[in-house]
This record gives C-alpha cells, structure tokens and sequence, in this order.
C-alpha cells in the first residue's frame, strides 16, 4: 500500500498531439493511486494545438515551454516544476502514444518502489497496442557502452541475473523517486531526443541505485512500425548511440566502428533493400553527426558528404568479410 502521504506527479509531454495527450490525461485521471496529480508540458505546439489543450485543461495544469527543446527539455520542465513546486515523492514521465488498460498501474509500481528502498526507478511492461505481445521490458549496458534489449521478460530476468547492475529502462513510462533526480540530476538534453533514457539509466547504475520492471502490470504503447518511423527517428537513434558511446561511456575508437559498422549492416542494409533512400540518408548522416560530436537539435537529415558514404560502403564491407573469415 501506498501511504497517503506520498505525492505522485504524472508528466505528459505533448507536441501537436493534443487529441492524444487528452485521452491519456483522462486515463491518468482515473489512476487509483492516492495524492495524484498530473501536468502537461506543452513543447512549443503549433497554437491550434495549445488551444486544444487549453479547451480541455485549466492553465495551472500546462506548463508552456516557448521552444522545442526536445524529449528532455521538455520533462525537465515538467519535472523541475513539481519538484519545486510540491513536496512531489514521485514522478512519472510518460510518451502521449500510451494507452493505460487499468486503473491501478501506477498504484501497483509506487507500491512496488515503497516496498523497495533500494530500487530508485521501475517501469511497468510495454506491449504492442491491445495485444499480449511484450514490445519492451528492459535490457543491458554492457562495459563497452553497447546497449541490449530483452523482448520478452524471460530474457529480460536472465540479463537481471547476470547483469544487475547495468540495468537499462524504457522512458516511455518511467516512475523515478525524487531523491534519484536530487542525486543524479535531471535528463540529459544534449541528445534531443532518443537515447536520453538509456543515459539516464547508466546513470543510475553508476549511482548505485537499482531499475526495476514491474511486470505484473503493463502499458500499451502506440509506436509506429518500423516501416512506419519517420526520418528523424532514424538519424537521432544513429547519432545519439555514438554520442552516448563517446561522451557518457569514453568507449575506445575501436568499439565505437564496430557499433557503426554493426548499424550500417542491420539498419542501413534494410533500408536499402526497402527503397527507404531518404531514411538511409538520415542515418549517414546521423553516424557522421555523432562521429563528429554535434548534439541538440538537426535541422539537415540529407546525405553528408559523399566520402563519409563511400568510407561507410567500406567499413561494412570489411565487417562484412571479418564476419565470413570467423565463421570459416
């Protein structure tokens, strides 16, 4: 049980989605979970999409950020509002593409965390929309700054037993005590977006702090398919992986290629094959941007110079028969 005392603030961060932020506003509205409260960030909307948003909430609960600052910038606003302006104990920072199926999931992983002093965030599962399938429940950090994902919880439990404290947690619906952000800080907002989770949660990891999967409960999330994922999402997944590697891990050279040579062959190659010339673009691109260091927001997702394509042709190639001589 949660004590009464204990103040939870849920942050929906919204951006041209007002229709969507509003129904996960009403689904939060119906949480069990006692002394709930609930804002929106608004990150710079179009004005038809604030006037929505304001048609449907008092003022009080919308924070107006005057830029798009991305993911980050955006819950951090959220974030640092109710830590000042409340005695808030939790938080729970959520995608606007979520649907809630009952109305104690909140309850379930506050309680989890109550019962629990040592775990510092938890998630609930992720699941394809209305369907049993798990789309994310967790993964690892590895000592070279590698990221690995479990689709399943089975093999999530697995990653817990032989890697407890490189635990990595999907931001897409994360409770995080208060005195985790105290002691660690807030997001990091050089990635944009993308990416700001899986630093947050080597952070915590680094911290000693401990992440968590509630999986008796679960969230369905909205994501597009992959087919479906547009240009940005592609360059900011190619870029910030390096950034991270380079800036948060200090990941040798070494590592670094083999991470963009492991993305040309499994995400680049795909592209091509399915005539996404534009997206493979973006993801040149986003591998030169974090080659080079640039973070924040990309306002050029076009090809880079054509000696970064043929050096990036090269170095899969050569991946590519490293791999044939192993197998050999």
């Amino acid at each position: 049980m949660i004590s009464k005392q204990k103040m939870v603030t849920s942050i929906i961060l919204n951006y041209n989605k007002s229709e969507e932020t509003i129904k996960l506003y009403r689904q939060l509205a119906a949480q069990t979970c006692p002394s709930h409260e609930i804002l929106v960030v608004d990150n710079c909307s179009d004005i038809d999409q604030q006037e929505k948003l304001l048609a449907f909430l008092p003022e009080n609960k919308i924070i107006k950020s005057k830029i798009n600052g991305g993911f980050s910038y955006g819950m951090n606003l959220g974030i640092s509002s109710c830590l000042r302006e409340n005695q808030c104990d939790y938080v729970w920072i959520l995608n606007n593409d979520l649907k809630i199926p009952g109305d104690d999931v909140l309850e379930e992983v506050v309680s989890y965390l109550e019962e629990h002093p040592d775990i510092a965030m938890a998630t609930p599962l992720l699941y394809e929309p209305d369907s049993d399938e798990v789309s994310f429940s967790g993964g690892y950090i590895d000592n070279n700054g590698w990221m690995h994902s479990a689709y399943d919880y089975a093999q999530f439990k697995e990653m817990e037993k032989t890697h407890p404290n490189r635990i990595w947690l999907d931001g897409t619906a994360l409770v995080i005590k208060r005195e985790l952000i105290e002691h660690i800080g807030l997001l990091d907002e050089t990635y944009f977006m993308y990416w700001e989770d899986i630093d947050f949660s080597y952070r915590v990891n680094l911290s000693g702090y401990t992440a968590k999967v509630v999986a008796n409960v679960g969230v369905y999330h909205c994501s597009p398919q992959w087919s479906e994922r547009p240009i940005y999402w592609h360059y900011y997944n190619a870029r910030n992986e390096l950034l991270f590697m380079r800036n948060r891990c200090h990941a040798s050279w070494k590592t670094i290629m083999w991470a963009v040579e492991r993305r040309l062959n499994d995400n680049l190659d795909q592209l091509l094959r399915h005539g996404f010339y534009d997206r493979a673009d973006a993801v040149y691109r986003g591998i030169w941007d974090g080659l080079i260091g640039k973070t924040g927001k990309a306002e050029d997702f076009s090809a880079p110079p054509r000696i970064v394509k043929m050096l990036g042709r090269l170095l899969s190639w050569y991946g590519a028969r490293q791999r044939v001589r192993r197998q050999g």
